[in-house]
């Protein structure tokens, strides 16, 4: 009999995954941006567009790189632990923090420091979120399973 593994999701699945976690986040950081910083909804509301695009894009390349790393190690792809878990949000957001750091210093005409602390509110918030996000996906989505030989 077949073993059935569980295998890389399909690019459809991975867009999906981005596009809903996205919409789930400019739903919830746009309001809060707009107090916080004490601007427009309209003009957070176009920098969170922006800046999600920006996510999706990398969600989609940091996830394929994050399989493929798995992969090559020998690690499972799923189930995956809460301490993978853990990891690939932290990885994630550090490779985020890159272009999200100098984009506010720009757009607010902010300092380094005054921007990096921005993105930490992020930092700390939507790693919460996309950790609760990711695993029901997981439960609503389940990933897709290969057939190996036993």
């Amino acid at each position: 009999m077949a073993e059935q593994t569980p295998a890389m999701r399909k690019p459809f699945d991975r867009l999906r995954n981005a596009i809903l976690l996205e919409l789930l986040l400019l739903a919830t950081i746009t309001p809060l941006l707009s107090h916080t910083m004490d601007r427009p909804a309209t003009e957070m509301g176009a920098l969170s567009i922006g800046i999600s695009l920006f996510a999706i894009a990398w969600n989609y390349v940091y996830n394929v790189m994050f399989d493929y790393t798995l992969v090559k190690l020998g690690l499972p792809l799923y189930p995956r632990s809460f301490k993978m878990r853990i990891a690939h949000v932290l990885f994630f957001e550090a490779g985020f923090i890159a272009v999200a750091v100098p984009t506010f210093m720009i757009i607010f005409s902010i300092g380094f420091w005054q921007a990096f602390m921005m993105e930490m509110g992020f930092v700390i918030g939507i790693p919460i979120v996309a950790l609760g996000y990711n695993y029901l996906y997981d439960r609503v989505f389940p990933p897709p399973v290969a057939e190996v030989a036993a």
